[in-house]
């Protein structure tokens, strides 16, 4: 049995209610009404739609239908999961929920294909990832393998488009007024040698080398560092820091100095940006125009986002019933 969630409505008659829709959707699908009796409960606890399955779906919102839809799908114990692209929409919370289940599924050895272009979701779902353009296979393999050629991928097509727009790949990456200009920006490894590949708890520093032809005085730098996905990991600039920079004028350095990196494995993108000391005026700003990678030197310990220096301690039995006694008196 193939249970599909290809369109927001389809197999859904508008006219007819919640109720009436999961009857249907189990008919379609090869069930009887009274298998659908039997699992009717469970769909409408799941679905969280208890006030709203008497009511037409034609007045059903994007995030009701994809509840109900989904509810269906999962407890019609399909052989076969098949989703697309249908979980975009609804409530974050709901869309949670949905992953959950899915995992649960996942080790019940049903198969499930998830058309998508959440990167992240992908990654975090996927055993197996397979990069389909214009119809053409890409790339099938390892999520992580996959996910890189195709950022890679469309870098490059960016880039090019920005070339036959622009003239030149970096006109949208740099802008700013020019009295600070961050002339070179390098990641340097413990030994303090140029590299851009670091395992997570790696000592990392970032020099910038800035340039200023008029005294200005103390301007802020800023660093904005971001997952390949995009979603932001870390924004650190001096004035938060309480560092004053004193006044700049000629060629000078600063470096942010990371004594253990907590990044988990990803390829990373970062912004530069040098400001007046009141955040207003925009000296020079490089938008994602540096890249470096964290990979792994050891089986992973966590999933995430990043690594924080923590231990799990199991206690021994006795101090266990020590401390339960000591909370009692």
């Amino acid at each position: 049995r193939v249970s599909a969630l290809l369109e927001l409505g389809a197999g859904f008659h508008p006219d007819l209610t919640g109720r009436e829709n999961v009857f249907l959707n189990g008919s379609l699908l090869g069930l009887t009404r009274a298998e659908m009796e039997e699992t009717f409960d469970d769909i409408l606890q799941f679905s969280e739609l208890d006030e709203f399955i008497d009511m037409p779906v034609k007045h059903y919102s994007s995030g009701m239908y994809m509840r109900l839809a989904f509810s269906v799908a999962i407890h019609v114990n399909p052989d076969i999961l098949f989703i697309d692209e249908i979980l975009a929409v609804g409530d974050q919370a709901f869309q949670n929920k949905c992953f959950d289940r899915i995992h649960a599924l996942q080790r019940t050895n049903m198969t499930i294909v998830i058309v998508s272009h959440d990167l992240r979701s992908m990654q975090n779902l996927c055993e197996r990832l397979i990069w389909i353009n214009k119809g053409a296979k890409m790339a099938d393999g390892d999520p992580r393998e996959v996910l890189a050629q195709y950022l890679n991928f469309t870098r490059e097509m960016e880039q090019k488009r920005m070339v036959r727009e622009f003239g030149t790949a970096d006109t949208q990456r740099r802008w700013g007024s020019g009295e600070v200009r961050i002339e070179s920006l390098r990641f340097l490894d413990g030994d303090n040698q140029p590299s851009q590949q670091f395992a997570s708890h790696d000592p990392v520093t970032i020099e910038i080398e800035y340039e200023a032809d008029e005294p200005i005085e103390n301007p802020q730098f800023m660093l904005n560092m971001f997952r390949e996905d995009g979603i932001q990991v870390n924004s650190p600039n001096t004035q938060l820091a309480k560092v004053t920079t004193g006044v700049a004028h000629g060629r000078g350095l600063i470096r942010y100095e990371i004594e253990r990196l907590s990044l988990l494995p990803a390829v990373y993108h970062l912004s530069a940006i040098v400001q007046d000391k009141q955040g207003v005026q925009t000296y020079d700003y490089h938008d994602k125009a540096y890249t470096f990678r964290v990979v792994y030197t050891t089986q992973p310990e966590t999933h995430g986002l990043v690594s924080l220096p923590a231990r799990w301690v199991v206690q021994e039995k006795e101090a266990v019933a020590e401390t339960h006694v000591t909370r009692d008196t």
